[in-house]
């Protein structure tokens, strides 16, 4: 018997999963409510870190809490981001790489200028074809107004680029206008379904989803912003992005902003304008609505914000030379004012930049069962500065924007533009500083509904305010049932110990890792040569031993278990793109490292007494070559530009500037930061196309290899569809791709190996994505602009504009196909091959085919359907099925299945038959199927149709048969009653809040639900003005009109007015029809009449002003009544309930105490009148348990009136003779407390301090089973 073990591929279809929507269905609805008593908790799995393989980075999480209602979870949990540590990136408010997840944001990326922005001041607007237009102070000038000039067939032409694109910087006294012709880039990710979302050129939101999840935007709000720092003036956006509605395909509603605290903005000056420069840069969640209605809350504060210092080296040299020809008549430069027309300008600068963040954090989530409350505080942090920039800010008192003293930086517009608004009034800059605003979290605790503590999860930092802030620890407390808490071992974190430098360090590689340089290489002067360049990129070189510094590197668990992390540094052996534009990967010379760390080896022990376990990754293409299989996101990072122009100048090819030669010019520059971007738009800058993976420790474990899409086997960014720059000689030539980093990354095989001397294939798997051409055609279009500029004051310029037409693609790259070869343990040949391939909606994304081809050459064929592929047309209908569908069209719920077949074919097609299906009928109010149809047939069938909405009517194949039904919901879509067809009703009642049931019932009816019915009726209202000094004031009154009918006016005293009377008023009737005229009630009226009618108004909402004109009266009031078409509505209680159930747990009347009940937490301390009156003939029982001698006595007996029992009681039920009847009670948060049968045998669970399950008891309190969790530490702690 070959006892070697293989690879556990059990999880070969994890990532599957991700790609795959697949859908399972069962007719049977008993499943819909799931009564499960409590089980023994299990411990949290441990020692189990996955790892992105494609990007080496391993998926580290502490799990805190998770919220669930309904069908949504809101995990809350601890990430560690294992890339390495940055220098310059300071620690978060959960110490340094961590970050707390607990809910979600949408960021964005800005493109060109935000969506959302308007003219600050005033200026014109100049583009390459010659237009010209003048803005004012307020004008719009984003995307989000701007979008349809891109609405154009020929969009990326030279011709339709000029007419769009400015020229910058307009030569003159005011300021240019740049229109945006970029939508920005929106990403979010709710609940692990993340994407990205853009306006498209046509005003509508395009989504693209990673997953293939079908998300709308339901609403995206412009408007005025205005928040507040903590003892600081207020802060006035005059546009900004301040709500965002998202759809999820189930129905869910999330709401992101719309409070004044959960928006965060970064300061993008120094400059000041009419925002302040605060720029919107995330919206947080603030709500869950579920379609039962129950919503969760997200609430967030401000402290103030935040600072960040980074080094920044720049150094500018160029010259320009007019010739002979005059300069007033080059278009794009202005030299007339120069003598000889020639100049030399040189820019330096060595400083550091100051960026300025205004954040919001957490405070508490609330939830309907409870609420997790976020405990902040000032962590203290001194944040130390590297010299030489360590010395004191220099506040100048004119606005120069560069000093060329190292360590001095000018604040002058930093402080004129920010200072009233994020310093508190009085206070001034603090060691050199602004004031910091650093946040720590201290602890989270849980409560209950009653505000009751279940819960607290506390963490410890290093306790130093010189150094970094890390995580040290995280321990839980429980107080379920003990007010004194009860502790568990904590997590316990070790890190790198080699010594960060300071904050605004220049000892960082070309990524922004620590390189500690200085002490070996010092950064080299300047000069305009290679060698320089030569010399600057050795100083920025990565270094494989400090990069590591300050990296997690162990957690130990609670357990008394852990796990151990060894890194290395990333390599890569080609890059993407180069310079100029190429979508090719270029293959390097020798392997080169870089870019962060990847883990290279993860040891682990789930607990102390288990085995343990040791993975090791080899990013190599094969184990013998072992040359890195990893590409760099960019072309290899360059500092250093020059280029010259002698003596002509090609503008765009355009007519009339193919061939200027006005100007010999030449610039050289240098900066600190990368001058090339990267081309992955995902942040990961290294990628790895293939990955070995050993499981060590184990000698019957054998190998794994991963082959990822990447830039190297055709998944690089595309080509822009055109770009456009000055071509001169050896410039830079900058330009933007067509992003493709979401297509990245996915499996395209997997191979798993024994572990023989020569090793076998055991299994593999081929992987085929979307690859339709024509996908490349769903996009939003964009056109990406930028500049360089040479000179050195606002006339002397001249400005090399780039252009690049880009698509942001929204398609999904779906999994397409999926090859499943199995290899016998015998090596022989008779090898098993399972292909399965995936047909997606392309509008949404719905899985609606899928076939399984398996080695017997049979084909299985499953098709789903969902409410978007039924034509429900416009008219009205009672035909159940199809208001159904027309409620989840409505409400944005598209990925729900209403109908799924499967058919049986030969491999070829013939022989089509099918052999299952099943069609549901939703509700018209919740997306919970009502009624299940399936097809009832004796053997397959050779012909099938599938359903349809004809003339609103469903029409469905004969075979269908109703076989299960839910008969009754209650307002939060809870199932109050139902059955399968010829079968017994099963009833429910729900309690703590509709969130839990409290009794399910067999053969009893729970039917009673609200009707409601409608009649079209008049509604009338009126004003009245009294003697005998009635307003003259303009009377104002909304009324909405339900339905198209008749709307009357009439004026009249009611009582005579006396001699001379007379009552005179003019209506303005507006909304969707107008009316205008004036009433007269007696006297002298002339032609003016008392009443008036308006016959076929149509509904919708109106305003209707009165103006009182002449009024005379010595009694009489004067009524103008208006009368106008609504819908009444009329609620009447139908339905019948077989049965009654008091536990008295929700009971808030003062005889319902806490104590020694017989289940729950409360019981009746009096007698009790029951209050349930028998809905039918049937013979019915009432049970009881009543307190006597200090124990609890069950009750029985007939049921026909009310009775009073004496008391102390509880756990009341009345219910028919022959049904069963079986009660619960819980402790919300925490889980069952108990469960009575039909016969009064109960069931009761005991929990301990942390809430996991201890104790199960029967009716007479014996223990049947008890747990013990115990944490054992290993021997050396």
């Amino acid at each position: 018997m070959n006892k070697r073990k293989f690879w556990a591929i059990s999880a070969i279809c994890l990532l599957l999963f991700s790609i795959v929507k697949s859908q399972s269905l069962s007719s049977d609805l008993t499943g819909k409510v799931t009564v499960t008593p409590p089980s023994a908790a299990a411990f949290t799995q441990y020692g189990k870190c996955p790892v992105s393989l494609f990007t080496g980075i391993p998926d580290i999480k502490v799990p805190l809490y998770n919220i669930k209602v309904d069908n949504v979870e809101v995990p809350v949990y601890l990430s560690y981001y294992a890339r390495g540590i940055q220098p310059n990136n300071h620690a978060g408010w959960v110490g340094t790489g961590w970050n707390l997840f607990a809910g979600s944001a949408i960021t964005r990326k800005v493109n060109s200028a935000p969506d959302e922005s308007v003219c600050s001041g005033s200026g014109i607007l100049n583009t390459l074809s010659g237009q010209s237009k003048n803005y004012h102070d307020g004008d719009q000038l984003g995307w989000y107004w701007k979008y349809s000039k891109l609405n154009r067939t020929d969009w990326a032409t030279e011709a339709a680029l000029n007419s769009y694109v400015p020229l910058f910087p307009f030569q003159g006294s005011v300021a240019p206008i740049v229109e945006d012709s970029a939508p920005d880039e929106f990403n979010f990710n709710i609940n692990g379904i993340s994407g990205a979302f853009f306006l498209g050129e046509d005003g509508l939101w395009k989504i693209r989803s990673n997953a293939g999840e079908n998300i709308k935007i339901k609403e995206a709000t412009v408007g005025s912003y205005q928040f507040n720092e903590p003892n600081c003036s207020t802060n006035n956006v005059s546009s900004t992005f301040t709500k965002f509605i998202l759809l999820t395909s189930d129905g869910t509603q999330y709401i992101f902003g719309n409070t004044t605290s959960s928006i965060e903005f970064n300061k993008t000056g120094p400059r000041y304008d009419r925002d302040i420069n605060n720029l919107a840069i995330s919206w947080q969640l603030t709500k869950i609505v579920l379609p039962s209605g129950k919503i969760i809350q997200f609430f967030y504060s401000r402290r103030g914000v935040q600072y960040t210092y980074n080094p920044s080296s720049h150094v500018g040299v160029n010259t320009v030379t007019v010739s002979t020809t005059p300069a007033s008549s080059f278009p794009f430069l202005d030299l007339s004012g120069t003598d000889g027309y020639a100049y030399t300008a040189e820019q330096y600068m060595t400083d550091f930049n100051v960026n300025i963040v205004d954040p919001v954090f957490l405070d508490y989530i609330e939830f309907p069962q409870g609420k997790l409350v976020f405990n902040s505080i000032a962590s203290g942090e001194t944040d130390l500065l590297e010299s030489p920039y360590s010395s004191t800010l220099t506040v100048n008192n004119s606005s120069t924007s560069a000093q060329t003293n190292p360590g001095s930086i000018a604040v002058y517009g930093i402080v004129n533009s920010y200072y009233n608004q994020i310093v508190p009034s009085g206070t001034g800059l603090v060691n050199g500083r602004f004031p910091s605003n650093w946040i720590k979290l201290q602890s989270i605790e849980l409560y209950d509904a009653d505000q009751n503590k279940l819960k607290t999860v506390s963490f410890t930092y290093t306790s130093d305010a010189n150094t970094r802030l890390f995580l040290n620890s995280v321990k839980t407390t429980g107080y379920y049932g003990n007010s004194n808490g009860v502790e568990m071992p904590p997590y316990v974190f070790t890190y790198n110990t080699t010594q960060l430098p300071p904050y605004c360090s220049r000892q960082i590689d070309h990524w922004g890792y620590y390189n500690g340089t200085p002490s070996v290489n010092p950064i080299p002067a300047y000069n305009n040569t290679t060698g320089f360049q030569t010399s600057y990129m050795n100083f920025r070189k990565p270094n494989a031993f400090y990069i590591q510094a300050g990296i997690l590197t162990r957690i130990d668990y609670p357990t008394g278990g852990f796990t151990s992390f060894t890194y290395e540094a990333n390599t890569f052996k080609k890059h993407a793109g180069s310079i100029p534009l190429s979508s090719t990967s270029v293959t390097l010379s020798a392997e080169e490292a870089g870019a962060g760390l990847r883990i290279k080896q993860i040891l682990s022990q789930p607990d102390a007494n288990s085995p343990q376990a040791a993975y090791q990754y080899y990013y190599v293409n094969d184990l013998t070559s072992n040359v890195s299989s990893g590409v760099l996101g960019m072309p290899i990072p360059s500092m250093l530009n020059y280029f010259s122009l002698t003596p002509s100048l090609k503008l765009y090819s355009t007519a009339g500037y193919s061939s200027v030669d006005y100007v010999t010019f030449s610039n050289s520059s240098f900066s600190s930061t990368s001058i090339v971007p990267n081309h992955n738009d995902d942040g990961n800058i290294v990628t790895y196309s293939k990955v070995y993976e050993k499981q060590l420790l184990d000698a019957n474990n054998g190998v794994k290899i991963t082959t990822f899409s990447n830039h190297d086997n055709g998944y690089a960014n595309n080509f822009p569809d055109s770009y456009y720059w000055i071509d001169v000689n050896n410039q830079i030539k900058l330009g933007e791709y067509s992003d493709r980093s979401f297509e990245r990354g996915l499996v395209l095989s997997e191979e798993y190996y024994d572990n023989a001397v020569i090793p076998n294939l055991v299994k593999k798997i081929v992987n085929t994505y979307n690859d339709d051409p024509a996908r490349l055609n769903n996009y939003v279009k964009s056109v990406m602009t930028g500049q360089t500029t040479i000179g050195a004051s606002s006339t002397q310029l001249i400005t090399l504009p780039r252009i690049s037409a880009v698509r942001n693609y929204i398609y999904y790259p779906f999994l397409k196909q999926s090859v499943e070869t199995d290899y016998p343990s015998d090596h022989s040949s008779n090898i098993i091959t399972k292909t399965t391939s995936y047909t997606y909606d392309a509008n949404n994304r719905n899985l609606i085919k899928k076939v399984e081809l398996n080695s017997k050459g049979e084909q299985n064929i499953t098709y789903s359907r969902y409410a978007p592929d039924f034509n429900v047309g416009t008219g009205t209908t009672t035909d159940n099925f199809v208001l159904g569908v027309k409620y989840l069209q409505t409400n944005g719920i598209s990925s729900s299945p209403v109908e799924i077949y499967s058919q049986k074919a030969n491999t070829d097609g013939t022989n089509l038959r099918t052999i299952d299906a099943t069609l549901l009928y939703y509700s018209s109010f919740f997306p919970i199927p009502l009624k299940v149809d399936a097809s009832e047939k004796i053997s397959p069938l050779a012909s099938f149709t599938p359903a349809a909405i004809n003339s609103a009517i469903l029409t469905k194949d004969p075979t269908y048969k109703a076989k299960h039904f839910v008969d009754n919901l209650d307002l939060a879509g809870n199932i109050l009653q139902m059955h399968k067809a010829n079968d017994i009703n099963i009833s429910y009642e729900w309690g703590y809040k509709n969130e839990y049931p409290i009794v399910e019932i067999k053969n009893a009816e729970n039917s009673l639900h609200d009707e409601t019915t409608t009649t079209n009726a008049t509604q009338t209202e009126n004003v009245s003005y009294s003697p005998p000094n009635p307003s003259y004031s303009l009377q104002t009154r909304n009324f909405t009109i339900d339905y198209s009918g008749t709307v009357t006016f009439n004026l009249y005293f009611g009582s005579p007015p006396g001699t001379g009377g007379i009552g005179m008023v003019s209506y303005y009737l507006t909304g969707p029809q107008n009316k205008v005229g004036t009433l007269c009630a007696t006297g002298n009226c002339g032609s003016y009449v008392s009443t008036i009618s308006f016959s076929n108004m149509p509904a919708g909402n109106y305003t209707l002003e009165l103006q009182l004109e002449n009024f005379t009266s010595q009694n009489g009031i004067l009524y103008f009544y208006y009368s106008y078409p609504k819908i009444l509505t009329t609620v009447t209680s139908v339905g019948i309930k077989e049965f009654f159930f008091e536990s008295f747990e929700e009971n808030t009347s003062s005889s319902a105490v806490a104590g020694t009940s017989h289940s729950g937490k409360k019981y009746w301390n009096t007698s009790y009148t029951t209050n349930f009156t028998k809905p039918n003939s049937r013979n019915y029982v009432i049970q009881w348990w009543n307190l006597s001698g200090g124990k609890w006595i069950f009750n029985e007996q007939p049921f026909t009136t009310n009775v009073t029992l004496t008391g102390p009681i509880d756990d009341v039920r009345i219910f028919p003779n022959d049904a069963l009847m079986t009660s619960y009670t819980y402790e919300p948060l925490i889980g069952m407390t108990s469960q009575t049968d039909a016969v009064g045998k109960s069931i009761t669970y005991e929990y301990d301090s942390f809430g996991r399950l201890k104790t199960i008891r029967d009716q007479d309190n014996n223990v049947l089973k008890t747990m013990d969790y115990q944490y054992q530490q290993p021997n050396n702690q």
